[in-house]
């Protein structure tokens, strides 16, 4: 997948009717939110627990070889995915799906792609101790985060009402939680929100309208 999705639709309007347009395109999709308030079933979302799950996502010594993050396969700088038509994981195994983006995937209504987890926290799980993926198993990964002071000292904050706070359930959490700032609202998303200006006359005017969305 390119790192820029082309994001193009045409809407049969006439050039000087551009609220049947945005009525039109309002039909056919829904604004992306500006923030995943409300959207996940980890609200509220403590800062602690994000930057938290922001170290964890790109350490990978989350992995059983070391080598691999969750960044690798989901690549913020790639727009959320490799680029690749088989992610690479454990051992250099090609695996059998592609990487999803992990951009706005906050609001999917399931994960992976044959839809079998709906719930966020769950997600995290999967991969970690896929074999082709980053292959490791629950024990591993407490022993490993629970052996670094700070990794300790965060998950302390993040979770702090827990008695014992490092552990795979809460590595989980807090990497789900740093997933939901992962949003990409954009000008046709204040479009659809009714915000003038938002599309230039060119791009709306004509009853098509072209717009390229980092993705």
């Amino acid at each position: 997948m390119n790192s820029v999705a082309v994001f193009g639709f045409c809407l049969l309007a006439s050039s000087a009717n551009a609220d049947e347009t945005l009525t039109k395109a309002r039909a056919l999709f829904k604004a992306l939110p500006e923030s995943a308030q409300g959207a996940s079933q980890l609200d509220p979302i403590d800062q602690n627990r994000i930057d938290l799950g922001r170290a964890l996502y790109f350490d990978p010594r989350l992995s059983a070889s070391g080598t691999h993050s969750c960044n690798s396969c989901h690549n913020l700088a790639l727009g959320g995915d490799d680029n690749r038509a088989d992610s690479v994981g454990h051992g250099w195994q090609s695996a059998p799906r592609n990487a999803p983006s992990i951009l706005n995937s906050v609001f999917n209504e399931s994960r992976f792609w044959d839809g079998t987890v709906a719930n966020l926290e769950r997600r995290a799980m999967g991969p970690v101790r896929t074999g082709v993926e980053l292959s490791n198993t629950v024990d591993q990964i407490e022993r490993t985060i629970g052996s670094m002071p700070q990794y300790v000292d965060w998950f302390a904050a993040a979770f702090p009402n827990e008695a014992g706070p490092v552990s795979f359930e809460n590595t989980a959490r807090a990497i789900e939680a740093f997933k939901t700032t992962l949003i990409t609202p954009s000008r046709f998303d204040s479009y659809l929100n009714g915000e003038e200006g938002a599309l230039s006359p060119e791009e709306i005017g004509s009853g098509r309208i072209d717009f390229r969305h980092p993705a």
